[in-house]
């Protein structure tokens, strides 16, 4: 009988890059990203069509926003004004994703939400639109996101 290989081995083997992720006081898990060379921290939103970044956030960014709709919703918000942004680089952990259309919405109410109760104050999400790109594999137990 082989041996027995774990997980990290079979997806590294397979071309997937390791990205340790944080699970907060609340079980979310929290990563830090790099957009355009600025560290943010961001939720893993796998229920989350888009990656999107608070408004508060992109101004203090100073991303420059256009508008793209009304509407959008998610995150305890059933309405509310879309806009997007050009990400020219996306770095989580060591892989790099270029050009990429950053979505922009107010996400004061689920934020607070989080930090009233104990959690820290997240920048956005990454979305499915990422997740799916990159072929994510999360690993639970040990903490871990594999992308390709």
């Amino acid at each position: 009988m082989g041996e027995i290989q774990s997980i990290e081995n079979i997806l590294v083997d397979r071309g997937y890059t390791s990205i340790s992720l944080n699970k907060s006081i609340l079980g979310h898990f929290e990563i830090e990203v790099s957009l355009d060379g600025q560290l943010v921290l961001m939720l893993l939103d796998t229920g989350a069509t888009k990656s999107v970044l608070h408004t508060e956030t992109a101004k203090s960014l100073k991303l420059e926003l256009a508008h793209e709709s009304e509407g959008g919703g998610g995150l305890g918000v059933s309405k509310a004004t879309v806009n997007s942004t050009l990400i020219n680089e996306i770095k989580i952990g060591p892989l790099i994703i270029t050009s990429f259309n950053m979505f922009i919405m107010d996400f004061s109410h689920p934020i607070k939400s989080i930090v009233d109760r104990g959690g820290n104050l997240i920048d956005g999400v990454i979305g499915a639109d990422i997740l799916e790109s990159k072929a994510a594999v999360i690993e639970y137990k040990e903490a871990k996101l594999y992308l390709k």
